[in-house]
């Protein structure tokens, strides 16, 4: 059984004069940065952040 945590990705945009960011969940960076490909055309610069829950105390 193989059981991966998913985490949540912050996907910032520029395309052109449009800009953005989306929310990805995935389970590792790699697989981000696959699907942040798909999602936009190799002309738009995207930078990709992992969005980690706050810490509770």
């Amino acid at each position: 059984m193989d059981d991966k945590a998913m985490h949540d990705y912050a996907v910032t945009y520029h395309c052109g004069e449009e800009w953005g960011e989306e929310m990805l969940k995935s389970v590792d960076l790699g697989q981000a940065v696959e699907a942040a490909h798909a999602l936009f055309p190799s002309s738009c610069r995207i930078s990709i952040r992992e969005v980690k829950p706050p810490i509770s105390r």
